[in-house]
């Protein structure tokens, strides 16, 4: 699992999209008891590393787990206040750190 996400993220292989979706929806309608939801956003991208991958993976699943779900996908009236240190090279604790009041 951890190669296909990383192939998804950095290998531009967004094809992959359509795998995790599908799994985070059978997910959803598995393990939510009442899966009711107004909507779903994807966590907007640094705009540096949107340039170097090429597209925003999460804006791509938020897409269609959205279509879905029928509910709205609100990931353009989101905006990112900052950009600082990846999250994936950060320890657990210093993770919630960098996100406080994004």
């Amino acid at each position: 699992m951890k190669e296909l996400i990383h192939a998804y993220k950095f290998g531009g292989r967004k094809y992959l999209k359509n795998f995790f979706a599908r799994s985070l929806v059978r997910f959803i309608r598995r393990y939510l008891s009442e899966p009711r939801f107004d909507a779903v956003a994807a966590v907007p991208l640094d705009l540096e590393k949107k340039r170097s991958r090429g597209f925003n993976q999460s804006e791509l699943l938020s897409a269609q787990i959205a279509l879905e779900l029928k509910v709205p996908d609100v990931s353009k009236d989101l905006t990112r206040k900052k950009s600082e240190s990846p999250q994936a090279l950060l320890a657990k604790t210093d993770r919630k750190i960098n996100v406080k009041d994004r």
